[in-house]
């Protein structure tokens, strides 16, 4: 099997909460706030629309862009937020890889994806380091992931457990009548799995 497939598959049966990966819906290191006590964007430099979210301001419709900060929110685990700004019709895609989904759909579909990833993290952050770009109804942004590896990603070391990691990657997505209705993932997830020792660095 060569290593390329064979990471793809690994990361779409965790990704997808199959196999040994359980979720959980606020426990288990999915809470709305970060190690710190801040929740995402705040104090990041993410559209204000975040800190409306947290009592600072009233909240207001504001444009596609505001949108990310609440992506973002959603990605470090207030999993809650899909319900408010993802479109019933939504669909993410990725690259096909053995077993693996090629899609998520719907709230429901997604907030199992992300809870699935994010069970096998401590501490976990998403943070934004490039945009958001917003152009008509798309929006573009680049992040970094950092948190403590907890295990539960099959064929990671078990010397990994409680390791402090960190990837890269891009996020667009569409927007439709207010919410979020597709989106494209590219990330670096070898640099991921290298670190946990999946596969060799």
């Amino acid at each position: 099997m060569d290593g390329l497939w064979a990471r793809r598959a690994i990361l779409g049966r965790v990704a997808t909460g199959a196999g040994a990966v359980v979720l959980g819906a606020r426990d288990g290191g999915l809470a709305a706030t970060t190690s710190g006590g801040r929740r995402s964007g705040e104090s990041e430099g993410v559209p204000v629309m975040a800190a409306n979210r947290m009592g600072q301001v009233p909240a207001t419709p504001g444009t596609n862009g505001d949108l990310w900060g609440l992506w973002l929110e959603l990605w470090n685990g207030d999993l809650a937020i899909a319900d408010e700004i993802i479109a019933s019709g939504f669909v993410a895609h990725f690259a096909p890889a053995g077993n693996s989904p090629t899609e998520v759909r719907g709230p429901e579909g997604l907030k199992g994806w992300i809870g699935g990833i994010l069970v096998a993290f401590t501490d976990h952050r998403f943070t934004t380091t490039v945009g958001p770009i917003a152009d008509g109804d798309m929006i573009a942004g680049r992040w970094v992931f950092r948190a403590t590896y907890q295990g539960g990603i099959p064929g990671s070391s078990p010397s990994a457990i409680g390791k402090r990691v960190e990837y890269e990657g891009t996020d667009i997505v569409r927007v439709e009548a207010g919410r979020l209705a597709e989106y494209w993932l590219s990330a670096d997830i070898l640099h991921l799995l290298q670190q946990i020792g999946v596969v060799p660095s």
